[in-house]
């Protein structure tokens, strides 16, 4: 429910197609609590699903599993923009940081995550702000999720240097950005008719 006030009020602040109005002091607070929520998803939900070593065993890594990917749909969807973009980004961070305290190796996804997570979160931005219908989000998730899965997947393998992981790690991406991404699709959905009625109630007053 607290939830749902949050993004009443943000939605209340901002019109469709992820573009903010003026940055001021509600926008930021938004922008503080979605990157609490971003850095919760991220790290308090991620599990070790695949554990291993990377780059000649000198890197202890593997795949894990969160929600945060779903945070960041969100998270761009309510504030938009390259704000939206860049608590997205740090919020996956700070969240691979946190989880690197009972998830062995999980720092070493760091710096990806915020990189991929930011990048990504520009691609919804412009995804959005082109199609908001059902099929549009649904795209939007297939689209997402692939690009994930690539950026992942070459980075255990060329960056890391591990083929095991990266073969292994497939399946399991594949699985969690598909959830991640499904029940995102309903969530989004509602936020954008909410958008939408905030507009048309601004319009007509």
């Amino acid at each position: 429910m607290c939830i749902g006030v949050l993004l009443g009020g943000i939605l209340s602040e901002k019109s469709i197609g992820g573009a903010m109005n003026r940055t001021n002091e509600k926008t930021w607070i938004y922008a503080a609590i979605l990157l609490a929520v971003v850095i919760v998803a991220t790290g308090l939900t991620q599990v070790a699903t695949l554990s291993g070593t990377m780059r000649d065993e000198a890197v202890p890594g593997g795949t894990f599993v969160s929600l945060g990917m779903l945070s960041v749909y969100v998270t761009v969807c309510a504030i938009g923009g390259p704000l939206g973009a860049l608590v997205g980004s740090v919020g996956s961070l700070f969240g691979c940081l946190i989880a690197s305290i009972w998830v062995k190796g999980a720092t070493a996804y760091c710096i990806p995550a915020f990189l991929f997570m930011g990048g990504i979160a520009f691609f919804m931005e412009l995804m959005l702000k082109k199609d908001n219908s059902w099929k549009g989000l649904f795209k939007l998730g297939m689209y997402a999720s692939a690009i994930l899965l690539v950026a992942f997947f070459l980075y255990y393998l060329i960056f890391m240097g591990d083929y095991d992981v990266a073969a292994k790690s497939l399946p399991i991406n594949i699985l969690q950005f598909a959830i991640n991404s499904l029940v995102a699709v309903p969530i989004l959905k509602m936020m954008t008719v909410m958008q939408n009625k905030s507009r048309a109630g601004k319009v007509s007053a």
